[in-house]
């Protein structure tokens, strides 16, 4: 087998503070609780979803150096929306997927917009 062409798709540019786009794969939103070593996952239905997704693109964006500042203004809004059950080895894990609204700086939505494992 020998590879004869590849074609270059290119990415969008964000140019806007405010995006929709829909998850193909599940958004997994975890806590880890330091004491009981257990964690906790959630959709967008449960009132933690918003604090904890974001803690968990802060220790993302940690990696790549950029100001955690730029997560102030940072929400994600379902459109149309549900709640996914996925299997990871013996657990089973609460997610989300479909339409999501995501509002904030134009550098995290283009870094999530690409990053795509968050």
């Amino acid at each position: 087998m020998t590879l004869k062409n590849i074609t270059m798709i290119p990415e969008k540019e964000i140019k806007s503070n405010i995006i929709t786009i829909k998850m193909i794969s599940p958004i997994v939103c975890r806590n880890h609780d330091q004491i009981t070593l257990k964690d906790m996952y959630y959709c967008f239905e449960k009132e933690e979803f918003n604090k904890y997704i974001k803690i968990n693109i802060l220790e993302q964006i940690k990696f790549e150096k950029l100001d955690s500042s730029i997560l102030e203004d940072f929400k994600i809004t379902p459109i149309n929306a549900k709640k996914a059950m996925i299997k990871n080895y013996e657990k089973v894990l609460e997610t989300s997927v479909g339409v999501f609204q995501l509002e904030g700086s134009k550098e995290l939505l283009d870094y999530l917009y690409k990053a795509r494992n968050w």
